[in-house]
């Protein structure tokens, strides 16, 4: 059985720049990473535990094909998604957003 996910809005947004960079170097390339993620996503919505501990509760899950980590945490029955990250980033950034605790609209 899966866990359902929920991506904040900062990680769609971080996604949302990836795309358009792989994008604007090579067409095609942003749908490529997209389908990496998908592919990470599924694995972790079907074994939310199974990822190693970034830092406290939030867990990481490194792409195979891009240098991009999904930072997220389980939050009673769901997955949050909290950042889609480069590599070269601070991880840091993924620990500010999962201080805030959960998003309160439930979805």
């Amino acid at each position: 059985m899966s866990t359902p996910l929920f991506v904040r809005p900062e990680a769609a947004a971080d996604l949302q720049d990836a795309f358009e960079w792989y994008e604007k170097r090579a067409s095609g390339l942003g749908a490529q990473l997209v389908g990496e993620l998908d592919r990470a996503l599924a694995s972790i919505s079907a074994s939310p535990f199974a990822f190693s501990r970034a830092h406290r509760e939030i867990r990481r899950v490194f792409l195979r094909k891009f240098p991009y980590g999904v930072f997220y945490h389980v939050d009673g029955d769901r997955v949050v998604v909290l950042a889609i990250l480069h590599t070269a980033r601070d991880p840091r950034v993924a620990r500010q957003r999962g201080a805030g605790g959960s998003d309160a609209s439930g979805q």
